[in-house]
């Protein structure tokens, strides 16, 4: 699939306006409340949007009026370009009094081979959910190849839920097995049909949790003796065939091992986004999950966000974007049409960089606030 370049957007919630082009790795850094987890949030949107579900992805985020930039008293649309070297998506979606969102434009845009110039196809306006899903063909050149997969495959991943109740640590189906869910709910599942099917990227995987979790032997995977439709996540320590169970697993190491398996999936999808891989983990094993995610750059992108100085300290400059929030404690609106108020992303590189980095590193260039992105 191909890759995200460059992303265009206006108008969504924090972010006035965005201007962005994307590496494979890419590492969201900023504090509380800069703008990050609405980037992701927009990722989200695109993902129901493709799938038909805009309406429901906006009323769970509280209606249009909560997802334009400040509201509709400010903001009357919503613009975003997505595009994938010489072919993209663009959208424009504006309110409705009823609270809800509806395109005012959709277009799907494409360089044939051996042209220079991009065809446009706009698939029409005022519709409630994307067209783009349904429109296959045209003039021979198959466009859902290009553009509508990779954002039917973008998936935010988010496993902070290792509570007594999370579903990673629950009997799950056996064939719930397509795909890893973004919670990791059916992690022994999915672990299972690896292991069957794909045993090299199983291996890995496995490699990967015993480098830091030195006591692991192996999991120890099979369908439930009592419902041979179930199975539940169980694993075994060295010397000892004793199964234990995911709630004897820290809350570190059982978000490793998602991600772990994640990142080592023999198919991967072609945008994955990570909210705070780094929670719970021991500074070794964010050295491992670093190494996973440069290996992972070389067959997927990532987008990812962390407030850890340690995992920072893994990645290239060129990686890094900060995120801060400009004008925050605007007190009208006027000043808020006057530019305040807003999430501004910025790409780094080791050149703007210079001398500092041969004397600090880039976590440390962080909590200096060379980078930005600080309280």
């Amino acid at each position: 699939m191909p890759e995200l370049t460059h992303i265009k957007l206006k108008g969504f919630k924090s972010i006035k306006e965005l201007d962005l082009r994307l590496g494979s790795i890419n590492v969201l850094i900023g504090s509380n409340g800069a703008g990050k987890s609405n980037f992701i949030s927009f990722f989200r949107m695109l993902n129901e949007l493709i799938e038909g579900h805009l309406q429901l992805f906006v009323r769970r985020s509280g209606g249009a009026n909560a997802t334009l930039h400040h509201g509709t008293k400010v903001t009357n649309s919503i613009d975003a370009g997505l595009y994938f070297g010489r072919n993209g998506y663009e959208i424009q979606l504006t309110p409705t009094e009823d609270d809800r969102l509806v395109f005012r434009e959709e277009i799907l845009y494409f360089t044939k081979t051996g042209s220079k110039i991009p065809h446009r196809e706009r698939l029409g306006r005022g519709h409630k959910e994307a067209l783009a899903p349904e429109n296959d063909e045209e003039s021979g050149y198959r466009v859902v190849d290009y553009v509508v997969p990779a954002l039917r495959s973008w998936k935010v991943y988010h496993f902070h839920d290792t509570s007594s109740t999370a579903r990673i640590k629950r009997t799950g189906d056996l064939h719930d097995n397509d795909r890893l869910e973004p919670d990791a709910g059916n992690l022994a599942a999915f672990l299972y049909t690896l292991q069957e099917r794909h045993s090299r990227n199983y291996e890995l995987i496995r490699g990967a949790v015993r480098r830091i979790f030195p006591r692991f032997r192996d999991f120890a995977l099979r369908p439930s003796p009592l419902n041979p439709e179930k199975i539940r996540l169980e694993w075994q320590e060295h010397g000892s065939d004793y199964r234990f169970g995911p709630h004897q697993l820290s809350d570190g190491t059982l978000r490793f091992i998602g991600l772990a398996t994640l990142l080592l999936q023999p198919d991967l999808p072609s945008t994955i986004l990570i909210d705070e891989p780094e929670l719970g983990m021991h500074p070794r094993a964010l050295t491992v999950l670093a190494g996973l995610v440069r290996s992972a750059s070389s067959r997927t992108q990532l987008i990812l966000t962390t407030q850890s100085v340690s995992f920072l300290d893994e990645f290239e400059p060129e990686d890094i974007i900060t995120v801060e929030r400009r004008g925050s404690t605007a007190l009208s609106v006027g000043d808020l049409r006057d530019g305040l108020g807003e999430s501004v992303f910025r790409k780094h590189d080791g050149e703007s960089l210079g001398e500092w980095l041969d004397a600090y590193s880039l976590g440390e260039l962080w909590e200096m606030n060379v980078l930005g992105g600080r309280p």
